[in-house]
């Protein structure tokens, strides 16, 4: 907005009066005024404005950044109910103004610019900001050339799997330790969906009620607890995406209290501190199927109890339709 002068006084471009702003601690009522798209003074006297807005009874807060999207997410038999309009139209109304997707997985360096390009055509039709994270599957020698094409095109934070090695998105040790040392000396986060590769099961009889049996707890807390070590090895930073137990939370921050939200950074979802396992006993379990999955009640109350160490909420939002989720058993569901 182009701002105005009147009697030789440059006029705010907004003033949302009378609204409740979180300051030192508490909420207080408060006027706020934006200058060129920022906000450029807080206080409880009346200044003039182009346009005002009556905030009065309201809370004012910041938009918020969902650092964990998956808009038009398309896989080889599925693609998630979400485009980047529809989707960030639903994250505006819920006060998110900012998300952070993932580029469609490479295994090569030579293939980074091609991905971010194809995304950002995709994103043309956000209604918000966004930005995204590279994302990389088992990419065997080329963590180099990624590394040094994401500095090329000016992305700074990389993806990895875990697991899913039956789908070849599985990145190894080797690799992992790779990024972390390369993290250690350039501005680049690693996050990471952590899984231990071999505590995944998947049978063919295996239904909705079974998931946390094909992917238990302890194939997260293990796994944390060996890239935790990495961390405190090597260096770098790393950035667990989707934390679901609060046991894992729990041995974090037990044994590795020094790096926790400093080197190491705890991400989790509002879904694993509003359900639990019980949903899956439902008519309609099926619609809670995610990776990695609801935890038992136990695992969510102590999960709740250590939110304090838990730094980013993410919602990790990739729905699908009931059509697609509404399936007799586990393998035919797509995860989200």
């Amino acid at each position: 907005m182009t701002s105005m002068k009147k009697g030789g006084i440059r006029l705010f471009d907004l003033g949302i009066i009378g609204g409740e702003a979180y300051i030192n601690g508490q909420f207080t009522r408060v006027n706020l005024y934006i200058q060129d798209g920022k906000i450029s003074k807080i206080d409880s006297t009346l200044s003039e404005c182009l346009r005002t807005y009556d905030a009065s009874g309201k809370k004012v807060l910041p938009g918020i950044i969902d650092p964990h999207v998956h808009f038009d997410l398309r896989g080889s038999n599925f693609a998630s109910a979400d485009d980047f309009r529809s989707g960030s139209i639903s994250a505006a109304y819920g006060g998110i103004t900012t998300i952070l997707d993932f580029l469609d997985p490479i295994s090569q360096g030579s293939a980074l610019e091609e991905a971010l390009i194809a995304r950002k055509e995709s994103a043309k039709v956000s209604v918000i900001d966004y930005g995204f994270h590279v994302t990389i599957k088992n990419p065997k020698s080329e963590v180099e050339a990624i590394v040094s094409e994401m500095k090329r095109l000016g992305l700074h934070r990389v993806k990895l799997f875990t697991t899913y090695s039956d789908s070849g998105r599985r990145t190894y040790d080797t690799e992992i330790r790779e990024l972390l040392t390369y993290g250690a000396k350039e501005d680049l986060l690693v996050l990471a969906h952590i899984e231990a590769d071999d505590q995944i099961r998947m049978e063919d009889t295996y239904k909705p009620s079974d998931l946390g049996k094909s992917r238990p707890a302890s194939s997260e807390t293990d796994e944390a607890v060996k890239l935790a070590e990495m961390v405190k090895e090597i260096g770098g930073k790393l950035y667990m995406v989707h934390c679901s137990s609060g046991q894992t939370v729990k041995n974090l921050m037990e044994g590795f209290k020094d790096i926790i939200n400093k080197l190491f950074f705890i991400e989790s979802c509002p879904h694993y501190f509003v359900f639990n396992e019980a949903v899956w006993q439902r008519e309609k379990g099926c619609l809670f199927t995610m990776a990695p999955p609801l935890r038992s009640k136990e695992d969510q109350n102590l999960l709740v109890e250590q939110i304090d160490d838990v730094m980013t909420i993410g919602t990790d939002h990739c729905p699908f339709m009931k059509a697609e989720k509404q399936r007799a058993f586990l393998k035919e569901i797509p995860m989200g």
